[in-house]
């Protein structure tokens, strides 16, 4: 009878999701995984059919992160607002992975663009905090966070690179300056 598995997927995972974390994706390899587990990487490949399922895994845990921070977001009030805060801040927290989740072109089709706000489940739920919120029609709230999406994903992508501070109170007046001075445009069907 073969020995019983020291390490389970989950704890595979877990350990893949931490190199992802602090290391960045070059640092995921099979090698290094085997060496955080404290042995080789024998036991990797008889729970996973190769590495790309081990960095799937990883980077699916960490857009689980990033949808945690957006939930939050969502809860605040304003809701929109807090989202954008939310994204700016998993930036400052979660560098690394917010640089391969959004910065990365490897996941060029995940992040980084309007097409990835759409195609997340949580698109839906920011726009109807627009709809919601400010009575704006989905044309117009589509629009209007098309706008801030650049802004505050600009911001984020400052912070993450370390080009800019996180300074979260004057951050959050930025998207309020910026928000304000669309918002009537967009009520009046002006905004492009």
């Amino acid at each position: 009878m073969p020995p019983a598995a020291r390490h389970s997927r989950e704890d595979i995972l877990e350990a893949a999701f931490g190199i992802l974390r602090a290391e960045g994706p070059s640092a995921l390899t099979a090698r290094h995984l085997g060496e955080v587990l404290g042995g080789s990487s024998r036991p990797i490949f008889t729970l996973f059919r190769s590495m790309q399922e081990v960095q799937t895994g990883a980077m699916e845990r960490a857009k689980d992160l990033y949808s945690s921070y957006l939930d939050r977001g969502l809860r605040a009030d304003p809701p929109f607002k807090g989202a954008g805060m939310e994204h700016i801040r998993f930036a400052a927290d979660e560098p690394r992975l917010f640089q391969e989740i959004f910065m990365s072109p490897a996941n060029a089709g995940w992040g980084g663009s309007r097409l990835f706000l759409q195609s997340e489940a949580n698109y839906a739920r920011i726009l109807h905090s627009l709809t919601g919120y400010y009575a704006l029609p989905p044309d117009a709230a589509g629009r209007l966070y098309e706008h801030l999406w650049i802004y505050a994903h600009g911001l984020a992508s400052l912070i993450a690179t370390g080009v800019m501070p996180a300074d979260m109170d004057r951050i959050s007046r930025q998207l309020t300056e910026v928000f304000s001075s669309l918002l009537p445009h967009c009520q009046k069907g002006e905004l492009l």
